[in-house]
């Protein structure tokens, strides 16, 4: 008996175990179309909030993490955590409108793509796109500043930015992932290997 309280006793100490994480957050409101539709009668009404953030999961307990895979990323928070993942190495936390229906379920919590007619289908799509230029605007500062908070510089950066081929929606393609270069083609984050000029017949190589 002594031997399975001591047992017990230890899981309990496992479970009960504290962690101390570092994240690293930025914020984006207001981006794209989302003030404008947040500014009309159909999403005024229901308090629509052009808000937008993601969080890059850094370190624990003063280890640093070597990348952004782990178990805390691609969670989409609206701001309550839904049940499903981005794909993306960072989490979402947005005024999502996830009203819940069939159409929405389907396409993991927050959907993108209207399925029906209907006109709160269409809305609800509507602000959905509008807010990805958000999350797009928020991830494009929070990358821009990586490479000086997290140790490693760029290259340990790079592991929280994300691919196209690891995305749970297709959408979030065309609605993160191509704003988001385009805003990174113009900062000076991309890692280049030295080079030596060798001097030719028509100039430097």
């Amino acid at each position: 008996a002594e031997q399975g309280g001591a047992a017990h006793a230890e899981r309990l100490a496992d479970v009960e175990h504290s962690h101390v994480d570092r994240w690293v957050v930025a914020e984006a409101v207001a981006a794209g179309a989302s003030r404008a539709l947040a500014k009309e009668p159909r999403f005024a009404a229901l308090s629509a909030n052009p808000f937008a953030a993601v969080a890059a999961h850094v370190g624990r307990d003063g280890d640093a993490l070597s990348n952004g895979t782990t178990r805390t990323a691609g969670h989409v928070c609206a701001p309550l955590p839904l049940p499903t993942r981005t794909g993306l190495p960072v989490c979402v936390v947005g005024y999502f409108d996830t009203r819940a229906d069939d159409s929405a379920r389907a396409q993991g919590g927050v959907q993108l793509t209207a399925a029906t007619g209907r006109a709160d289908e269409s809305a609800r799509v509507d602000w959905n796109r509008a807010l990805c230029a958000n999350v797009a605007a928020a991830y494009a500062a929070l990358l821009e500043v990586l490479p000086s908070l997290v140790g490693g510089g760029a290259a340990r950066a790079y592991g929280y930015w994300p691919t196209a081929g690891e995305l749970a929606q297709e959408e979030l393609g065309e609605l993160v992932l191509s704003p988001l270069y385009e805003r990174l083609a113009e900062l000076p984050l991309f890692l280049t290997l030295p080079r030596t000029l060798v001097e030719g017949d028509r100039g430097h190589h």
